[in-house]
């Protein structure tokens, strides 16, 4: 499998998250300037990307795709370093923000996704983190850790991809 096809695999659970709860749709493209830094870009779907920024406040000025780094590899020091977690939570602040801009575009609340817990006052946050316990005192290992929507303030916790299903 290609960088590309990873990074795009990687992806696909945000996409899907956007289109569902949000009725964005973008997708995750090739995009190579190692100069920049940039492997990738998330832009919305049916838009030619031109001109790749790193942060959301690029695109009120011009920008129409928000940049990927390529993919990280591991490390002695860093052996989780590239793992399917780390790339879904790197595509996830992308996807999380295009989306927050062309929603706010569209005259919508931008507050995606919108925290269940807090009454959508605030957004989740991606985060790479270990699934709740099922039980008291049980293990939980960093094979278990998983890319998750999380409030920053309590406790809700959705594996990504899964927003549609857990507002039912």
């Amino acid at each position: 499998m290609s960088e590309i096809e990873h990074l795009q695999a990687r992806g696909e659970a945000l996409i899907r998250d956007a289109a569902a709860t949000a009725g964005v749709r973008v997708v995750v493209s090739e995009w190579v300037d190692s100069e920049a830094g940039i492997g990738a870009v998330v832009h919305e779907v049916g838009l030619r990307p031109e001109s790749p920024v790193w942060d959301a406040h690029g695109l009120l000025d011009g920008g129409d795709s928000l940049a990927l780094h390529p993919e990280s590899r591991p490390t002695e020091y860093f052996p989780d370093k590239g793992s399917d977690t780390e790339a879904k939570t790197s595509i996830a602040d992308a996807v999380q923000m295009l989306v927050q801009v062309l929603l706010w575009e569209r005259g919508i609340d931008p507050t995606w996704p919108a925290c269940p817990e807090h009454g959508g006052r605030h957004p989740l946050l991606a985060r790479h983190a270990p699934p709740h316990r099922r039980t008291e005192g049980a293990s939980v290992g960093p094979s278990d850790a998983s890319a998750r929507w999380e409030c920053p303030e309590g406790v809700t916790s959705i594996e990504i991809g899964t927003l549609e299903t857990a507002a039912h």
